[in-house]
């Protein structure tokens, strides 16, 4: 095709696909189910191209032929992906077309996203283009291959992993699986009651656990979420139908090491029975785990379009041309620094999904992903945190009225869990059916039961009796908690409800709420108690016992602002809490191979430098282990914000990186003092700001802490359209003390003091 004054309208281009970049995203809107506003299955190319043929008549300047050229020549791409995403979308597996469109689209003008990649090649002087259509192999790793897996197939792991098909590729690593990690204690122990009715307990410890289609008693070690890049090269390696472990299969560069199987092969030892490391084929959509992939492998290093962003910081600095061969000769691969480079080049690709992100943002889609430096982790984090200080949902046997409310929040009394989580078999039907929470013994109408923590009640039942089976949907009497973390709980079976309890009342945490009972769908008193996050739906239950334990019924709650130097920590308690977080947490690369690898060294070093060493570790997640390995400096010792990573502090080693640390903050006696001069916001509200550069990026989460008056002010600094750079140049507002101890606070309340609670428990 050729080029329609190509040069006039480029910059005008490259402008427009900032924002304006998607087929579909023209026509969304937030009621749409659908994000192409079409069934994936009902695709027709010629109907797709006229409805949007509008969008080419800035590029073609209204030469029906042009837009007839650019549509023409991308029909290849259109027609497969939606054939690809109809295939999945019939499994229930709806994988937003518009991110992986904006993935492959972004930076591209329309002539050079094409079929034919004469045009990019020409352009960007390259021998690749845009994206890849391998039509040769559409029959052998087609449309069966496209759902469906052969797990011991070394070839098609293979042919996944090289790119030779872009959608393919793109598509395979929009869908994520689960494995888990379990200690096997041996089978429960089957006891029959005088109805005859059959129920099963673990005497010897566990919980009943259904592991390759039998039951056993056994401790969940660890439940993780692997990308398809993640998961198949595992279960090739570890879980062949031979037996034997293959050779380790690189994606697109990056060999996957499965750390969660090495770390459960390393418990074998202490269970009765071992531990047994389980693939659950069962796909699911997860975007967090789509840009995980791109950040860790090379798909948008091969991209010569792209390569501008790893100029300032990689190519320059290396002395050479482009990242990879596929772009050119003179690469970053043929030069051998590509482990060299490996933190700036993560930053790189985390920089292009920020970007893709925010686009896709302006058009009301949510891609964002979790991780250790991001929003999303920051609210998880203190969600969390606040789950962690639930109660056991049985309160004592003793009350004490406190200013006028009814607390049962000392030592719970003694019970027993009796019914699990998970598929059992109803006591009263004796039906198989999944049970989404546990039931708790007591004594009927004499046992109480308090609310685990904060909330409003939302939902009461209270006209159920005993024997009646259906009454409530099997629930029987039952109060609903809605919880300011977003979580949801449920009591129910319950004998009373509390006469101070109604709904729309506020309770707080070990305030009485009712009694142990048996209405419902039960035989015996006890109370069923659920946890939703995040929403209030029984779908949404997870097995309260992962969060809440009778061991540890009356949980402190978070401290709040900690020591820089002091630890109440032993340092086996470090270690093992350390270690503990990360068998029940997705932790990144960096948090395993580095921290927790070296959690010992972390401890000793951190005291003999007076140094806490919680906050080594808290501080470090924080910054994002930034600018990390390379220059084993994990907490931003050195950097300012605006700038590269070569103002950054670099050290020898692990242990010189901490001393350093030590160094930066010895003058500071609490986390919150330390972070108004560690890490700040800077001179001046920089605006439009960013994570990386500080300035109005930060204002949205940190006004709670700033004064009414001070917030009109900064609202007007930060307005759209106002413009200040870092030195100061534009519409500036200078940063003031209130500022920088807004930002400080948030970073210890919302983010630092979360991590430390759910790390150490403190």
């Amino acid at each position: 095709m050729s080029k329609i004054e190509n040069s006039k309208v480029m910059l005008l281009l490259k402008r427009i696909f900032l924002t304006i970049t998607l087929f579909s995203v023209l026509v969304i809107t937030t009621d749409d189910v659908w994000a192409a506003n079409f069934k994936y299955s009902e695709f027709n190319f010629e109907e797709f191209a006229n409805n949007n043929r509008e969008y080419w008549e800035g590029f073609c300047q209204d030469d029906e032929d042009c837009q007839n050229e650019i549509l023409k020549s991308q029909e290849k791409f259109y027609k497969k992906l939606y054939k690809i995403l109809a295939k999945y979308e019939a499994k229930g597996l709806y994988i937003n077309d518009n991110i992986l469109l904006e993935t492959i689209f972004f930076e591209m003008t329309p002539s050079t996203f094409a079929d034919n990649p004469e045009e990019y090649r020409d352009e960007w002087q390259s021998n690749s283009g845009a994206y890849i259509i391998d039509e040769e192999n559409d029959g052998e790793f087609g449309d069966l291959v496209e759902i469906e897996e052969d797990w011991n197939n070394e070839e098609m792991v293979e042919y996944y992993a090289t790119e030779k098909d872009t959608i393919k590729t793109l598509v395979k690593n929009a869908i994520a699986y689960t494995t888990s990690c379990y200690g096997i204690y041996g089978d429960p122990t089957k006891h029959t009651r005088d109805d005859n009715s059959v129920y099963y307990t673990c005497d010897n410890g566990g919980n009943l656990v259904d592991i390759n289609n039998k039951t056993k008693c056994a401790d969940t070690l660890s439940n993780n979420e692997l990308g398809f890049w993640q998961y198949y090269p595992s279960r090739l390696a570890h879980d062949s139908l031979l037996g034997i472990p293959l050779r380790v299969v690189p994606f697109l560069g990056a060999i996957f090491e499965d750390e969660y199987y090495d770390a459960c092969e390393a418990q074998n030892g202490e269970y009765p029975e071992g531990t047994k490391y389980i693939y659950k084929d069962d796909k699911h959509v997860s975007i967090p785990k789509y840009w995980e992939f791109l950040m860790n492998n090379i798909y948008f290093d091969r991209k010569a379009h792209l390569q501008e962003y790893f100029k300032e910081d990689i190519l320059d600095p290396a002395g050479v041309k482009c990242m990879t061969n596929d772009v050119c000769d003179d690469s970053l691969e043929n030069a051998g620094l590509y482990e060299e480079y490996s933190n700036e080049i993560y930053e790189v690709r985390r920089e292009i999904i920020d970007n893709i992100i925010e686009i896709l943002k302006n058009y009301g889609i949510d891609a964002s992903y979790e991780n250790m430096a991001t929003e999303s982790f920051q609210v998880a984090n203190g969600e969390e945190a606040t789950r962690k200080s639930f109660y056991w949902p049985i309160g004592s046997d003793e009350t004490e009225v406190r200013n006028g409310i009814t607390f049962a929040d000392k030592d719970p009394a003694s019970t027993e869990v009796i019914s699990y989580f998970g598929t059992r078999n109803n006591p009263v039907t004796g039906e198989s059916e999944f049970h989404h929470g546990i039931d708790i013994a007591g004594i009927d109408g004499v046992t109480n039961v308090i609310a685990v923590y904060n909330g409003e009640v939302i939902t009461i039942v209270d006209n159920c009796s005993v024997g009646d089976y259906e009454c409530n949907d099997g629930y029987g009497n039952m109060i609903i908690i809605s919880h300011t973390n977003g979580d949801y709980t449920v009591y129910a079976h319950l004998a009373s409800i509390d006469s101070q309890i109604s709904v729309g009342s506020s309770v707080e945490r070990g305030e009485l709420i009712g009694k142990v009972g048996a209405t419902g769908k039960t035989l015996t008193a006890n109370l069923h108690y659920e946890l939703r996050i995040g929403g209030n739906d029984v779908t949404q239950a997870v097995d309260p016992l992962g969060v809440t334990s009778i061991s540890n019924p009356r949980p402190q709650e978070m401290a709040g602002d900690f020591s820089v130097h002091m630890t109440s920590l032993t340092r086996e308690e470090f270690i093992t809490k350390l270690r503990s977080y990360c068998n029940t947490h997705s932790c990144s690369s960096v948090m395993s191979n580095v921290f927790i690898a070296n959690a010992g060294l972390i401890y000793d070093v951190s005291i003999s430098n007076n140094v806490n060493p919680e906050l080594v570790v808290v501080r470090a997640i924080a910054e994002g282990f930034s600018p990390g390995t390379r220059y084993n400096n994990y907490w931003g010792i050195g950097c300012t914000n605006g700038t590269g990573y070569s103002n950054c502090a670099n050290y020898g080693s692990l242990t010189d990186g901490i001393k350093g640390f030590a160094n930066a903050t010895q003058r500071y006696t609490n986390a919150s003092d330390m972070m108004q001069k560690y890490a700040y916001i800077g001179k001046y509200w920089f605006n439009p700001g960013g994570s990386g550069s500080g300035g109005c990026y930060y204002f949205p989460y940190i006004k709670t802490y700033i004064s009414p008056a001070r917030v009109n002010i900064i609202n007007n600094a930060c307005a759209p359209g106002n413009y200040c750079d870092t030195n100061g140049n534009g519409e500036c507002l200078s940063t003031t003390s209130e500022d920088q101890t807004a930002y400080a606070t948030w970073q210890v309340n919302q983010n630092m003091s979360p991590l430390r609670y759910n790390i150490f428990g403190l």
